[in-house]
């Protein structure tokens, strides 16, 4: 089942349509990415990346507008989900933002100097550029590089800070009982 965005209460889904003898990962991630992207614009999720193409202008003026380190282009085909994937994969992390270059958009392809698709450029504040070179050409490689950058960061989860007027002592650890199962338990199965 699919549940989009913005969803009414006691919505039940959307049956996913794939067959599911012919249903492999890849394909139910991509399905994902579909419905994702059929969203439309006005109720496009607001914790989602843009996962359209980028632009030359949209590159060039990314910096005066954001505040991150790296900008992250991936260079692919029209067809392919490797620049929508690695964006979803980082959307976590911080000062590092990844957009998807189609290899028709001929201006930002020839500024950057692409020789080879799918390929990733790095593109600094200062307006220079440098290829990532990775063992193979998959989404794990490209994140894993993107992750290992300095500066680049898992988001940090916000919480507000307890009041000290009302902590108390922790309660005491309670005895395991090995005959009841216990919600640990089968969420870990769950992984």
């Amino acid at each position: 089942k699919v549940f989009k965005a913005f969803s009414k209460p006691f919505f039940k889904g959307e049956d996913f349509d794939e067959d599911d003898s012919k249903t492999t990962l890849p394909r139910l991630r991509h399905a994902i990415i579909n419905s994702l992207e059929e969203h439309g614009e006005n109720v496009w999720p607001p914790a989602c990346p843009p996962l359209e193409p980028t632009s030359l202008a949209e590159v060039q003026n990314f910096f005066a507008g954001n505040n991150v380190q790296y900008l992250a282009l991936i260079v692919e085909q029209e067809s392919s989900y490797l620049g929508r994937e690695v964006i979803l994969d980082m959307l976590q992390y911080e000062n590092i933002a990844v957009r998807r270059v189609l290899s028709s958009e001929e201006n930002l392809t020839k500024t950057l100097g692409v020789q080879e698709i799918p390929s990733c450029y790095l593109y600094f504040a200062n307006n220079t550029q440098r290829k990532i070179t990775v063992k193979m050409q998959t989404r794990s490689f490209y994140t894993y590089y993107l992750q290992q950058l300095p500066g680049v960061t898992r988001g940090a989860f916000r919480q507000t800070a307890p009041d000290l007027a009302q902590t108390t002592t922790a309660q005491p650890w309670r005895d395991f009982n090995s005959s009841k199962i216990y919600m640990a338990d089968l969420e870990s199965a769950l992984y």
